[in-house]
């Protein structure tokens, strides 16, 4: 990941509303309510740099309910490169193959199943993408 994309991905832990942002420090916690300069200063952190003096500056603020899983879910399947849904798909439908002439073994089993849940999972990126790439806004 570049430091585009870092950014990208942690402007995912805001959501912006009328009067700033919302931070969400994880997918249960409550939103805390922050200007744009702070969500500014945290996003210019490093990505494995230590935010605790950022988390200190906002601690104590009142909170708003936890947001929705299902768009954030979507936002960050999203994100993942093409290749990686690609290539979980191709490992997949090779694990169902090999799983498939020999269903009689507990191996054999597991090699499907596990084939099966890779292209499960390429599938959710695929949709993911689409979902956010219809909702984005069109200028």
């Amino acid at each position: 990941m570049n430091a585009i994309d870092n950014r990208e991905f942690l402007a995912l832990s805001f959501e912006a509303v009328e009067e700033g942002y919302v931070y969400y420090q994880h997918r249960w916690s409550r939103g805390i309510p922050v200007t744009a300069e702070e969500r500014d200063a945290y996003l210019a952190i490093p990505v494995w740099k230590s935010r605790r003096s950022w988390m200190q500056g906002i601690a104590g603020r009142d909170t708003v309910p936890p947001r929705a899983h299902k768009p954030l879910r979507n936002k960050m399947l999203s994100m993942m490169p093409l290749s990686t849904a690609i290539s979980s798909a191709v490992i997949g439908g090779v694990f169902v193959v090999r799983g498939g002439f020999h269903f009689e073994t507990i191996g054999a089993i597991a090699q499907t199943v596990g084939g099966l849940i890779a292209i499960a999972f390429a599938l959710r990126v695929f949709f993911a993408k689409w979902i956010v790439a219809r909702s984005a806004p069109t200028t």
